[in-house]
């Protein structure tokens, strides 16, 4: 099963956290073959929010500096899934829409997911005036850094936990959600913006406008002069996405080579135990009722020396069945499930494959603009992005 972390920023949100975790769909996503963990950052809150949270069946991490960037840091650091998705305390995203979301992150083998909250149909969910700045500062954010992001500012993201590890994300502030989705981008990470429902904000707004503003127009400048930095230097020579995704296939090859051994050692202690039974001259197994317990299927073990269990039995134990084959069909069932777990590995390995890459009926190429068609998508309105 893979494990999904959700990490939400809260300051003084008490108020709406019942909602949000409400929209949290824990049986969906559990049907789906996701562990769940929600991840609550109490930013300095002065009121019950880190109280209500854990009493909601979250996690609650506690960062002190104040700042959405600050809080996401500290969240980002304590989520232990393979996969992280974000959204705000203050009813705004649609949690509830994480497992098409998630759907469609596999269907495009998508390591960078970000979203757009500037359709027409949210526009009753935003200020107008908020509006423009967004669009505004989308536009500049585009030209700078040449990726396509339609809504440089919005706060939902789903992104394969390699990906954090390999960008450098400085922003303490509201500059955060920008820096983020430029520096993925600019990694050279598989990288796709999809429209999402923007929804009425609940409780206190905590936006400062204008200070927030003019902050993320800094950091765009400051961004974009270490960025190009970054690119004239050696290192450059290796994109950062591709040592990220090297560095994951080796953590899932230590992984194969620690079953491997196990699986051997396993063989190794039911080699002997029949080698030893073929030498002393034992009689065949015993079966008797009283001495077989019960597995949760309802076989039965294959016994030898009366008490010692050698095999699981998933078939109805022969007595007459040489021992030798017995082992035989251990050994076969165990590589068996080696190499299907080795080849599970280097499919799901981003970027590793031996092969070609793999065609996904449900997508198009990301070098193309045709988004995949899966249920309930608007497909006219999703963003491949591409580093330039």
């Amino acid at each position: 099963m893979r494990s999904l972390s959700i990490v939400i920023p809260a300051l003084n949100e008490a108020e709406n956290l019942p909602t949000v975790m409400a929209t949290v769909p824990y049986r969906d996503l559990a049907e789906a073959g996701w562990e769940v963990e929600v991840i609550v950052v109490d930013n300095a809150s002065t009121d019950d929010t880190a109280d209500v949270a854990r009493s909601l069946g979250a996690r609650v991490v506690s960062q002190p500096l104040r700042g959405y960037g600050n809080a996401y840091q500290a969240g980002f650091d304590a989520a232990q899934g393979d996969v992280i998705a974000t959204g705000d305390a203050d009813c705004t995203y649609p949690f509830d829409a994480l497992p098409h979301l998630l759907h469609i992150m596999d269907a495009r083998r998508v390591e960078f997911m970000t979203t757009n909250r500037l359709g027409v149909e949210n526009r009753s969910a935003m200020k107008p005036s908020h509006t423009v700045a967004n669009h505004a500062l989308s536009a500049l954010s585009r030209a700078l850094f040449r990726n396509g992001l339609r809504d440089s500012q919005s706060g939902m993201w789903v992104f394969q936990r390699h990906v954090w590890a390999a960008i450098d994300v400085r922003s303490p502030g509201m500059a955060f959600s920008q820096e983020i989705k430029n520096a993925a981008t600019r990694a050279g990470f598989r990288c796709l913006e999809v429209p999402i429902e923007y929804r009425v904000r609940g409780g206190q707004v905590k936006l400062n406008a204008l200070p927030d503003g003019v902050a993320n127009l800094r950091q765009l400048f400051e961004h974009k002069v270490r960025d190009n930095r970054f690119r004239t230097t050696p290192s450059r020579m290796v994109p950062l996405a591709e040592m990220a995704r090297a560095n994951v296939a080796a953590e899932r090859a230590a992984e194969a080579a620690e079953r491997a051994v196990a699986a051997v050692e396993q063989l190794s202690e039911k080699t002997a135990a029949v080698f030893e039974r073929e030498t002393s001259g034992a009689d065949a197994y015993e079966a008797e009722p009283a001495d077989v317990p019960e597995l949760s299927d309802g076989s039965g073990l294959r016994k030898a020396y009366g008490t010692s269990a050698i095999f699981e039995a998933s078939a109805p134990f022969d007595p007459e069945k040489p021992a030798t084959d017995l082992l035989h069909d251990e050994i076969d069932e165990i590589t068996e499930s080696f190499d299907l777990d080795a080849s599970a590995a280097d499919s799901t390995a981003p970027g590793v494959s031996r092969s070609a890459k793999p065609s996904v009926s449900s997508a198009e190429s990301f070098g193309e603009t045709t988004i995949a068609s899966l249920p309930g998508q608007r497909t006219a309105d999703e963003v491949p992005l591409e580093m330039a």
